[in-house]
């Protein structure tokens, strides 16, 4: 941006101080000086012009990638949202499952006792 408005000031310049020259019947060297002068501010249009594509290119990019970045964030939230729920469904399982067995070792002890008592009445 700084190249262009010191290259849009110096062309102003060039452009003037070449009207006063050629006014006034200016010599070949000053002339080549005003040419190369003018050259040189064109260039430097076309390079600050390319560098300001390139700038809008990058700022694309970085959007993009920001969408990205944003995507990616909400998907790992939601799973670990899944695993914290999967954690807390394994541990209810678990519970579940020791209430079992201990359910299962409660009738096991009914059982044997019932089947004594079946023997003892037997006899």
């Amino acid at each position: 941006m700084v190249e262009f408005i010191v290259g849009g000031a110096l062309g102003a310049g060039i452009m003037v101080a070449k009207e006063k020259l050629m006014g006034e019947n200016q010599n070949s060297s000053v002339k080549f000086q005003m040419d190369e002068l003018s050259n040189t501010n064109e260039k430097l249009l076309r390079r600050n012009k390319e560098l300001e594509a390139r700038i809008d290119e990058l700022l694309a990019k970085n959007q993009k990638l920001m969408k990205q970045n944003t995507a990616n964030g909400d998907g790992i939230d939601d799973l670990e949202d899944e695993l914290e729920d999967a954690k807390k469904l394994n541990k209810k399982i678990n519970a579940e499952k020791e209430a079992l067995a201990s359910e299962v070792l409660e009738l096991r002890k009914s059982l044997a006792s019932a089947e004594a008592e079946i023997e003892s009445l037997k006899k």
